[in-house]
């Protein structure tokens, strides 16, 4: 019984996670094109949720330290 709680709340962390970015991916794309920024060339479509992470990291990383 205790690890199907477990198993839910990771679940539902999970999904969490997921919202979570793809708000974020949402807000890039809406950063982009008010900055008329070039998306980046390959989609994040297709890839795994590990990779979209570490493009999305990246991509914040590079417009933040455009900001400084």
């Amino acid at each position: 019984m205790e690890l199907r709680k477990e198993l839910q709340s990771l679940r539902s962390r999970v999904e969490s996670l997921e919202q979570e970015l793809k708000t974020k991916d949402e807000e890039m794309k809406r950063i982009c094109k008010q900055q008329s920024l070039p998306i980046d060339q390959v989609s994040l479509q297709g890839r795994s949720q590990d990779e979209r992470c570490k493009v999305n990291f990246d991509f914040d990383c590079h417009v933040c330290l455009q900001h400084d």
